[in-house]
């Protein structure tokens, strides 16, 4: 087992680097920090001080984001879900924004000077 202080080295040496690591893999973000706290904690719960650490952590990173894709299709139904709400909001966005836009043309033209403006245009 490793120790506290050791895990806590490896945790600032290579945290970030392993989320970049499993982002790679095409996990999602929210996923690859999960992925990689758990990584963390079988390696202080299993790894050996005797053993290269830093080859086991990314190993162990590695093999967790092929398992996530195994995992069946719950993360991409996840995924997917995901991807549309977003695809609403920009719907919702553009059509606000077109609004928008419209009411202040028409304030704008009920104007004299802005109308001229915008008539120009």
């Amino acid at each position: 087992m490793i120790s506290e202080i050791e895990l806590k080295k490896y945790w600032d040496t290579y945290y970030e680097r392993l989320i970049l690591f499993a982002k790679r893999f095409g996990v999602p973000d929210s996923y690859a920090q999960d992925l990689v706290v758990d990584v963390f904690v079988r390696v202080w719960k299993y790894g050996q001080e005797d053993k290269n650490v830093t080859t086991l952590l990314f190993t162990s990173t590695k093999n967790a984001c092929l398992d996530y894709f195994r995992s069946g299709t719950n993360h991409y139904k996840e995924y997917q879900e995901w991807m549309d709400e977003i695809e609403d909001v920009i719907v919702y966005g553009t059509l606000l924004e077109g609004f928008v836009i419209a009411a202040a043309y028409e304030m704008a033209k009920k104007s004299t000077n802005e109308g001229r403006i915008f008539n120009l245009i």
